[in-house]
């Protein structure tokens, strides 16, 4: 059996839970933050073969407790938080490549708009990937289009492009040449704009794998 203690072990500090801010709260509150701060601080025992969501179980019933009390920013952190018990994977994320893209989705819809509009970008770009797991193509795309437009109003422009790239693979992997063109096209006019040569060289490349396909080879791009 291994002992660990969050505060200790994890990247949890910057959650911020004040014992001394529970008094004014409704009892059923208090509740669920003393809850919360007992996950948060208290040791426990894993035994050695505990399966992958037993190991995150303490962050789950966290984020659980926080989320009852309608503490987004600090269950935000939970969700959203690297952690090393995981190889710095975000939480959320995390799930999905352990086989849990169901529970992935939920928890993100469950945080989505309640935070922040940065917070909000990232749950829609983690409810994308889960639908992606799940083979759900179209509402992946629908929630992936959500998350790159609103990175890109927040000025996070390269991770916008990101997503329009990945989502022209999506469409490609599907034989959609002519959607996948499109969203690459996308991507690389946002690249192109501030500059990111690994991210237009991408672009350009896949762009001209589709035009192979087709054979217009007449309009295989040689320059931005």
């Amino acid at each position: 059996m291994n002992d660990i203690k969050l505060s200790e072990r994890l990247a949890l500090n910057e959650i911020d839970i004040n014992p001394s801010s529970f008094k004014p709260l409704s009892l059923l509150k208090r509740v669920h933050y003393r809850a919360a701060l007992n996950w948060l601080t208290k040791e426990y025992k894993m035994s050695q073969d505990a399966s992958n969501l037993d190991k995150v179980h303490f962050l789950l019933e966290l984020f659980h407790h926080l989320c009852e009390v309608e503490d987004w920013e600090n269950a935000s952190k939970v969700l959203l938080g690297r952690f090393n018990l995981f190889n710095g994977e975000e939480l959320g994320l995390q799930l999905g490549i352990w086989g849990y893209p169901h529970l992935q989705v939920k928890l993100y819809r469950k945080l989505g708009k309640k935070a922040n509009s940065r917070v909000n970008a990232f749950c829609l770009f983690g409810i994308a990937n889960g639908y992606r797991l799940l083979d759900d193509y179209l509402l992946a795309q629908h929630f992936y289009k959500k998350a790159s437009n609103l990175f890109v109003q927040l000025e996070e422009k390269e991770r916008g492009a990101w997503i329009l790239h990945e989502m022209g693979i999506i469409e490609a992997d599907q034989g959609r040449d002519e959607a996948a063109r499109t969203y690459y096209k996308e991507a690389l006019a946002l690249f192109s704009k501030i500059q990111v040569y690994k991210g237009i060289a991408l672009a350009l490349n896949d762009i001209a794998r589709v035009e192979a396909n087709q054979g217009n080879y007449a309009a295989l791009p040689t320059s931005w």
